[in-house]
């Protein structure tokens, strides 16, 4: 699962309306967030939104160890 934001949320939606995209605390406060499965349509365009070049950066290799 991949953290996105509301605005990236609303423009998957809009290509891909079938993404499995899930928001936590259901009631009605500002505390939600929006969280999204990596399949690969939805990956690319969060991907060319977020301005990425296709390549994994150094920060973000997939390995937990790299994270700390």
């Amino acid at each position: 699962m991949v953290a996105i934001s509301a605005k990236e949320k609303k423009a998957i939606i809009g290509t891909y309306p079938r993404a499995n995209i899930v928001r936590t605390v259901r009631q009605k406060s500002k505390r939600h967030r929006y969280y999204m499965a990596e399949e690969r349509g939805p990956m690319e365009l969060l991907r060319r939104l977020r301005g990425g070049n296709g390549r994994p950066s150094g920060k973000d290799t997939g390995n937990p160890r790299d994270r700390r």
